[in-house]
């Protein structure tokens, strides 16, 4: 089967600031790596289906003068976990680095490699970046979960994409876009 267009998970309207986290586009420190829990539940009662996805988006409320992002890259894998508490690896890397300055609305970025979901499995997004100064977050539209749904890990040093240290976990999470 195959996926069914686009698909919005979370409605929230709360975002982080300038200087606070889970923030996907956040350069308070040099880089940040965010891993977000999607379940099958959640993507299932948004209306898609089993087959590839092939882009996600997030929405910016506030650029907050944030830098473009050097070596944005965002990976996926499928897991049976329910909450992050730590870090995974292991994740499937979807879209290959590119530099990116958030804009406010809908930030889209179209998968070099789509990922398969398997219309059972809950889903881990990371997304990473690593600058070599730091500035400000920019602002993203969030909802509160049930569950730790974000683990995030940020430093103002090089190496922060492949360093499975934790800086911190959520029970929120960046309002996301997926195509199926």
């Amino acid at each position: 089967t195959g996926g069914n267009g686009m698909v919005t998970i979370g409605t929230g309207t709360i975002s982080n600031t300038s200087n606070t986290y889970p923030a996907p586009y956040g350069n308070w420190y040099w880089g940040a790596r965010h891993q977000f829990l999607i379940t099958a539940a959640e993507l299932s009662a948004a209306g898609l289906v089993a087959g590839p996805i092939t882009s996600l988006a997030f929405d910016v409320s506030n650029v907050n003068g944030a830098p473009s992002h050097q070596n944005f890259q965002i990976s996926m894998g499928a897991t049976s976990l329910t909450s992050l508490t730590s870090m995974q690896s292991g994740l499937t890397q979807v879209m290959t680095p590119v530099n990116h300055q958030p804009i406010l609305g809908w930030n889209t970025h179209t998968f070099t490699t789509p990922f398969m979901w398997d219309g059972i499995s809950n889903v881990i997004v990371e997304t990473c970046f690593n600058n070599s100064s730091y500035v400000y977050n920019a602002s993203v539209r969030q909802s509160s979960t049930s569950f730790s749904s974000c683990a995030y890990f940020r430093q103002d040093a090089p190496g922060v994409c492949g360093n499975n240290s934790l800086t911190g976990t959520y029970m929120q999470r960046p309002n996301m876009r997926l195509v199926g």
